[in-house]
């Protein structure tokens, strides 16, 4: 959808009609070549939308409005003709030389009454030249058709019964609705649809678009969907002159349908609205789904069309879950498992009250409900499901959404709830039991995941904050090793270690002493104060008391009303003595990298216009998957990057400085064209510059497919092609580019791409994220660019900011507020509360004090009174009590009454917090908005922008603005494919996925889900990525021989580019891989060069041991693996080598899948030899280390210092664990015949 722009060049003939009906008469034929789009628009649709206008629609603009002054109304363009297309990165700077002219409203002075075909032209015409001239004046255009008068208007031209030729009383399908339909289609852009301002204008329009039960919106589309199959009839050939009108609208009418099923939900299930989707599809060429095509306009309507098909699917979901009738017994034996769907669709009712069949309405986090609820096991799409519809309630892109947004969440927030179900259901030996050991043995058996539990939790404060809205502390037990310790080293353990970190994991407060009544809030830590605050009463620190110690609190940005119930109960109602509280942490579940993901998958389902490239990520149904380790294959066509169509690329940026320059290549420049012969392109470049050939044609292929695989084992330059791919899309400075988008799953890999961008000359970067190790990449954080650089300062931002932060000030004020009346006990609360709500009450109570009694309702609570008067002995009801004088009430009846008083006060409270808390999250969203607003101004300066995926997650609200049209995604095969598609940010038209999916696989908790689970049960694959499912994607109907069928090895897959020249591994080492995975792979000659290992007879060894590993450390929450003899192995093996002083620092590694092991060999190599700990290493060896050597006040690691240790040696030594990078430590040894490569 973002991509859809309204065609300037229509817009101009439409005009020129207007002029010359008014000199000469109407109907006058046009030119057929007359409004055609040229070259430089066709690729990008000439956005009348999006940029400055053209000189030719501007000549028409100025010469329309001479001819409105003569009729005495109109304005004059006061823009200068523009003679180029601007870039991206001179927008800011285009518009400020061009200034709008304030908005003129075309609509004010229109009445009711039906307009003339004529007038109503000139409406069209004026608001898309406004629209046209500046971007700015979007809402105040969309704002003024929502009024009476502009709906009046669209309702005229939806219900007209358009003349397909020329007509003087009735309205014309061209020009009226053509233009109207440009129109929609700047409604149905992302930034309008998803605009905060325009929410309830956008949602009015379609609103009358579609009409009363959608009767209005059925009979346009089938009027629009006639005249089309009408204009195909006449002009069978597509590619003729007149395609052009009919593309536009073919585009334009998808757009609409599109957004209207988004806007209006019923739509979904009408079923005259899904067969006029069937007309427009059998009338056009979107319905030949193996068809390449070859305009831009046809692939975005044709993604519409997709997507339009996939929520009619959904909306067919209820029918095709009907409860089947019994099978027969031995039919049932030879079906498939039947498949039990989630929430209202299964036949047994939704599992919980978080089971729906929409992934829009389920918690990110799980509810109370669902931990408690295990009888039925949620519903897993499995892998299978992606290609046979029948074992999924969705279909095509929403179906792969839904399928990944589950996945992912069972691999996240399923962990979280199986954990929480452990502790409730051990509840008794966990909480009040005294054996430790036998505590952590219990959970190191049963819970799916680390956990650390702090005891005697209890809510001392429930507070206010401006940012954040609202803080909760919590006190609790001091960490039992930590209580005799002197204040200062109880301050050096809390620093040193990462439990109870600011944003870091998840926590949740539990208390299920009653089995019916538990309470489960799940949190994140909003401040940790290390420094003792002894002047403070009570109890602020974690440091200051050796017995209690307390931590401040906030909600999850995903929390619910629920949620704050229990907060509030916990806090209003819990005492530590008779009903214990627990705190417990989840040190390997890390809230921020899971929670932005699920989110925009959410966003993506809600929307699926906002994800791009949809044509082959999305699954079909008779696509088949085959698992290939070879690419001798024929690959099946992929259409080119709209950006690139009718562009020639030079390549010189890629030539080698030693390019020997005959007089051939002097004359003849290395260009690039999608048109050119691949096999040709391919073995130029790999003549005239120091690609090898697999470099070149990776290149090639990159270009020229719009989604590109890049594959290549370790060494094989993966990562120059992406930045030499870079280099030459920036060198050659393509119109509208925007910033190249660089994703990588880790820091690690992110730091190393944008390291080479800037070492090959690319210096405009900004990184987005966390900070950064190295130096100079850190300068380049948005963070830092914003203090280097001056960014322009948008028109009334500070006033807008100043108003939202008095709203902030105020709404924290008002949560202050409640938070004060919470803390007043039981008699303070239910006593304001009787003065509000039953004033004759609280009158009575303390009328019957007496003079002087400061707490009436405390003696009314504790007095008793005679009871029923009439005698009654049954027990009356609240309705019966509130009926008579107070007075007279038993004392059972009074604690009655003041239960149920102070439950409603709470209530009552509860529902105003609720209110203000959600009040400040919609303006602190605003607030952000603004300063995104001013940050996105940064992207039109850059050339690059570098992120992590959960990154962009995360930043997505500020990320979305980002015009960028180009994608490089390094390690591709070790990212999921969840965060992948949360990557494809709107805008996106070229993809460049580089990695090897026969290396590492994406990280995931839970094995179940893995790709290599050899149990026996369902299979989902979660870690297989979306590199690696395209890779093994053979769609069907593509053969080598004219539709006949053919074999599995002659049939056509995905096109794939192969890297087959390895310079990083001696060929004795090589063979390992070569033997396996690579049977092509070849070595480059400088590999035979390299020196011996020094001190070594051998480059390569294996070593055969049966040394067992050592017994599990019951204190270990993290529950690693260590094996002490092969780590004395290692140590006395690195020491040899650093005596050779042949090595560098970091050219002698230690590579160990444990964090357990990692551990063991950094506290040995400390004092023998520097070390260098890979940062994702540190952080895991952190958060395991404070619960084996938190009493060490020397402890060996620290995240505010570097992490290198100094020592005796001269040498350093890289260590890490196998997934952040080679000497090998693999301790996993039972006593059986085991080998380990070193």
């Amino acid at each position: 959808m973002a991509d859809s722009t309204i065609s300037a060049s229509p817009d101009v003939r439409i005009a020129r009609q207007g002029k010359h009906r008014r000199r000469g008469g109407r109907g006058q034929k046009q030119s057929k070549t007359h409004g055609q789009l040229s070259n430089g628009e066709q690729h990008d649709m000439a956005g009348a939308i999006t940029g400055v206008p053209s000189e030719s629609t501007m000549d028409v603009r100025q010469d329309r409005g001479n001819h409105r002054s003569r009729r005495g109304s109109g304005r004059r363009a006061t823009a200068r003709p523009n003679h180029h297309t601007p870039r991206s990165n001179e927008k800011y700077e285009t518009a400020s030389r061009i200034r709008p002219s304030p908005y003129r409203n075309h609509l004010a002075k229109s009445q009711p009454a039906k307009l003339s075909p004529e007038q109503l032209q000139d409406i069209l015409e004026a608001t898309l030249s406004d629209i046209n001239h500046s971007g700015s004046l979007g809402v105040t255009i969309v704002s003024s058709w929502a009024t009476e008068t502009g709906l009046a208007r669209i309702r005229e031209i939806i219900e007209a019964d358009f003349a397909r030729s020329y007509s003087v009383t009735r309205l014309m399908f061209d020009p009226h609705c053509v233009l109207f339909l440009r129109l929609i289609s700047y409604i149905s852009r992302e930034e309008i649809q998803h605009s905060l301002i325009l929410e309830k204008d956008v949602g009015t329009i379609f609103n009358v678009i579609y009409g009363p039960r959608g009767d209005r919106g059925v009979a346009f589309f089938r009027r629009v969907v006639s005249y089309l199959a009408h204009l195909r009839e006449m002009n069978n050939d597509i590619d003729h002159d007149d395609g052009i009108k009919y593309e536009e609208v073919l585009l334009h009418v998808t757009e609409a349908i599109l957004s209207t099923i988004l806007q209006i939900q019923e739509a979904t299930f009408k079923s005259e609205l899904k067969g006029i989707v069937e007309d427009l599809r059998s009338c056009s060429p979107l319905s030949e789904i193996e068809r390449v095509l070859t305009k831009p306009s046809l692939r975005l309507a044709r993604e519409n069309m997709l997507k339009i098909q996939d929520i009619f699917g959904t909306g067919d979901r209820i029918s095709a879950y009907v409860p089947k009738a019994d099978i027969d017994p031995s039919e049932k034996q030879q079906s498939q498992p039947e498949v039990d769907p989630p929430g209202e669709l299964s036949k047994y009712g939704p599992r919980h009250n978080n089971d729906h069949a929409s992934i829009s309405n389920i918690n990110i986090l799980p509810t109370l409900s669902e931990i408690l609820h295990s009888q039925r096991l949620d519903f897993l799409p499995t892998r299978d499901s992606l290609y046979t519809p029948d074992r999924h309630h969705e279909k095509g892109v929403r179906q792969l959404l839904d399928t990944h947004f589950r996945l992912l969440r069972e691999d996240t927030s399923g962990i979280l709830r199986d954990a929480v179900r452990v502790i409730i259901d051990h509840w008794e030996a966990l909480v009040h039991g005294t054996r430790w050991q036998e505590k952590k043995r219990l959970l190191r058996t049963h819970s799916p995941t680390p956990v650390r539990i702090y005891y005697g939790a209890q809510i001392r404060r429930v507070k206010p904050h401006r940012v954040k809205g609202m803080e909760i502390d919590v006190e609790f037990d001091q960490v039992a090793r930590i209580k005799n310790m002197t204040p200062w080293k109880r301050k050096h353990y809390w620093r040193e270690s990462r439990a109870l970190n600011e944003g870091g994991a998840l926590l949740a407060l539990i208390d299920a002493e009653v089995e019916k009544d538990t309470t489960v809030v799940f949190l994140q830590v909003s401040r940790r104060y290390i420094e003792p605050m002894i002047e403070e009463k009570g109890i602020f620190d974690l440091v200051s008391d050796a017995k209690r110690a307390m931590i401040t609190l906030r909600l999850t940005s995903s929390s619910s009303r629920g949620d704050l119930d229990g907060i509030i109960s916990l806090a209003t109602n819990h005492s530590s003595s008779d009903r214990p509280l627990i705190l417990v942490e989840f040190p390997a579940l890390l809230y921020n990298l899971f929670e932005g993901i699920l989110r925009c998958l959410q966003s993506l389902y809600s929307d699926p216009r906002c994800l791009p490239l949809t044509s082959w990520i999305t699954p079909q149904e008779r696509y088949c998957m085959e698992t290939t380790t070879t690419f001798g294959y024929k690959a099946f066509p992929i259409h080119s990057p709209i950006y690139l169509e009718n562009l020639t690329l030079d390549l010189s940026s890629v030539s080698s400085a030693g390019e020997i320059q005959d007089e051939d290549n002097i004359a003849t420049p290395l260009r690039f064209s999608v048109g050119r012969d691949f096999k040709a392109m391919s073995e130029e470049l790999f003549r005239r510059t120091t690609l090898d050939m697999g470099q070149a044609q990776a290149m090639v292929l990159a270009l020229k497919n719009h989604l590109a695989l890049i594959q290549g084992p370790p060494g094989t330059g993966k990562s120059y092609v992406g930045i030499q791919i870079a280099k030459c899309l920036l060198a050659n400075r393509i119109p509208l580019l925007g910033p190249i988008l660089c994703v990588c799953y880790t820091n690690h890999a992110l730091d190393q791409f944008l390291q080479g961008l800037l070492d090959s000359g690319i210096s405009k970067i900004v990184r987005i994220g966390s900070r950064s190790a190295s130096p100079a990449l850190e300068s380049l954080s948005l963070e830092n660019y914003k203090k280097q650089k001056k960014i322009p300062r948008i028109p009334g931002q500070g006033r807008s900011i100043n108003v939202l932060q008095k709203r902030l000030d105020d709404l924290a004020f008002g949560v202050g507020e409640i938070c004060e009346k919470l803390e007043n006990g039981t008699f303070g609360i239910v006593s304001a509360y009787l003065r509000r709500r039953f004033p004759k009450h609280d009158r009575q109570i303390t009328e019957g004090v007496m003079i002087g009694d400061k707490r009436p309702l405390d003696t009314w609570a504790q007095g008793n009174g005679p009871g029923d008067l009439n005698g009654n002995d049954d027990k009356r009801q609240i309705e019966q009590m509130l009926s008579v004088d107070p007075w007279t009430l038993t004392n059972e009846e009074r604690t009655r009454l003041l239960k149920h008083w102070h439950e409603s006060a709470v209530n009552d409270l509860t529902f105003e917090l609720d209110s203000l808390t959600r009040q400040h999250a919609e303006e602190k969203r605003r607030y952000t908005a603004l300063f995104n607003k001013e940050d996105a101004q940064i992207f039109n300066q850059v050339e690059v922008v570098g992120v992590t995926t959960t990154g962009l997650a995360n930043n997505a609200d500020l990320l979305r603005s980002l015009p960028a049209k180009v994608l490089i995604c390094e390690e591709a095969g070790e990212v999921l494919e969840s965060h992948i598609l949360t990557s494809f940010l709107p805008s996106i038209q070229h993809a460049i996925l580089i990695g090897d999916h026969l290396q590492l696989r994406p990280k995931i908790s839970n094995q179940r889900l893995s790709i290599e689970y050899d149990q026996s049960g369902p299979k989902y694959n979660l870690d297989e990525s979306l590199f690696e499912r395209m890779v093994n994607l053979r769609p069907p109907d593509f053969h080598t021989s004219g539709g006949q069928a053919t074999s599995a090895m002659d049939s056509v897959r995905f096109p794939v580019a192969q890297l087959d020249s390895q310079r990083r591994m001696h060929p004795s080492i090589a063979s390992l891989v070569r033997q396996t995975l690579y049977p092509d792979l070849c070595d480059h000659q400088k590999t035979s060069l390299y020196d011996e290992v020094a001190g070594l007879k051998r480059r390569l060894f294996w070593l055969d041991h049966r040394n067992v590993e050592d017994p599990d450390d019951p204190e270990d929450p993290m529950r690693s693996k260590t094996n002490t003899w092969e780590a004395d192995v290692v140590i006395a093996l690195v020491q040899h080598l650093c005596k050779q002083e042949c090595y560098s620092p970091g050219e002698v590694a230690i590579l160990t899948p444990y964090i357990g092991q990692l551990r063991l060999l950094k506290n040995r190599l400390e004092g023998i030899v520097d070390i260098i700990i890979a940062e994702q290493d540190l952080a895991d060896l952190d958060n395991s280390e404070e619960d084996t050597h938190a009493s060490d006040s020397t402890s060996l690691i620290s995240h505010n210092r570097q992490t290198v240790e100094k020592a005796r040696l001269s040498e350093q030594v890289r260590l890490a664990t196998v997934d952040n990078f080679q000497v090998s430590s693999l301790p996993h040894s039972e006593g059986q015949l085991h080998k380990y490569s070193p």
